[in-house]
């Protein structure tokens, strides 16, 4: 190892510009990206919120289906067995 004056800065303690500059521009993307993503978050949960409105709606319908009327059921009269078989005899 060579011998160094202690005037001499050592080359480990050298500033590199380049890699100062660098490394500000790695860290300005990753602010900037950082709050490209925060602006976008209300968008997506709005988004997010109006396509499951519907879905989380559906099983409250569901439970308050006991208040519906209905028409009662009508009955078979059996009518389209009797045209079937008149119609083959024929």
């Amino acid at each position: 190892m060579p011998l160094r004056l202690p005037d001499q800065p050592s080359p480990l303690k050298q500033r590199n510009p380049d890699l100062e500059k660098k490394s500000s521009n790695i860290m300005t993307r990753i602010a900037a990206n950082t709050l490209k993503i925060v602006r976008l978050l209300p968008r997506a949960a709005l988004i997010l919120v109006l396509l499951a409105a519907p879905v989380l709606a559906v099983p409250m319908m569901r439970t308050d289906a006991g208040s519906t009327i209905e028409a009662p059921a009508l009955r078979k009269s059996g009518v389209g067995f009797v045209l079937l078989v008149s119609l083959q005899r024929g």
